[in-house]
């Protein structure tokens, strides 16, 4: 015997906003025209969907107790494998009230912070790949080139710090200071700075600058 159209219709996914009480009318009328066997799938189904129609991902994360371990794991129970795992690490590394925060509070390109679980975890998602291309970067081979440039760098803001001593050291003691001890070892230092750009240079700018920083 075919069943009714309105059974076979309970086999298709529910609106997460269907309610079991706004499916007690088409349960009465399945009872009357399946087998017990039958009734019992489909009733067990309508449970099982029913207690999905909460979309634990919309869940805001104002309403959960990160104190109670227990309300997390809660939470995480109802997430797919992967977006529990977003969520742990949201939980653990980006909260700024856990002892394991990272020290960078997530936020979206509008600069606001998570509201919801599923913004939460889709913005934990984007700083692991973040954080996973910036290590991928940082422990590959570097050009030649590209390590002279960070030690042209170095060198400059090494410079500039001597620079800065040595101004010091003629606002304190006026001329007498490129007389002292403490002048003379600056400008060793900045003897083998400058000579150490030199060397550099060409590899950045070319042969043909070579005066000059």
């Amino acid at each position: 015997m075919m069943e009714p159209m309105a059974c076979r219709r309970l086999e298709r996914p529910l609106p997460g906003e269907w309610t079991f009480t706004d499916l007690l009318p088409k349960i009465r009328y399945c009872a009357g025209m399946l087998s017990l066997a039958q009734f019992q799938c489909t009733l067990l189904s309508l449970v099982l969907l029913s207690s999905c129609a909460t979309d634990t991902r919309s869940i805001q994360l104002a309403d959960i107790d990160f104190r109670d371990m227990r309300a997390v794991q809660d939470v995480r129970s109802g997430l797919s494998p992967k977006d529990g795992v977003a969520f742990a690490n949201y939980v653990v590394r980006h909260r700024s009230s856990s002892s394991r925060f990272c020290g960078r509070l997530l936020t979206g390109l509008d600069g606001r912070q998570p509201e919801t679980v599923g913004e939460a975890i889709d913005l934990a998602k984007a700083r692991e790949l973040e954080e996973r291309a910036a290590a991928e970067i940082q422990s590959r081979p570097k050009h030649p080139l590209e390590l002279a440039q960070i030690e042209w760098d170095e060198l400059i803001a090494e410079r500039d710090i001597l620079i800065d001593e040595q101004t010091l050291l003629r606002a304190e003691h006026g001329p007498a200071a490129e007389r002292s001890i403490e002048w003379t070892s600056i400008q060793t230092k900045m003897t083998e700075i400058e000579d150490r750009l030199l060397a550099i240079k060409p590899k950045l700018y070319g042969l043909e600058q070579t005066d000059g920083n």
